[in-house]
């Protein structure tokens, strides 16, 4: 998703009036969505340990169901 929108996006967001689109954070995603999350935030890979970061990411999202942008900050 985060390489190529078209492989799962068949229209724009933009196209049916959404102006912000995130992708939502739960036990499947992967590190790659993490650290993508954690940039948009404003954070550099200099300012956390993905591994760490991602370890308790997943025991979270299995608690939790989806995880927010709150959530990977605490």
């Amino acid at each position: 998703m985060i390489k190529n929108k078209n492989t799962y996006e068949i229209m724009t967001p933009a196209s049916i009036g959404l102006t912000d689109k995130a992708l939502n954070l739960t036990s499947r995603s992967g590190r790659a969505a993490v650290k993508n999350r954690m940039e948009g935030m404003g954070y550099t890979e200099k300012d956390f340990d993905l591994d760490a970061l991602y370890e308790a990411f997943l025991r979270l999202a299995d608690r939790k169901g989806q995880v927010f942008d709150y959530d990977l900050e605490a």
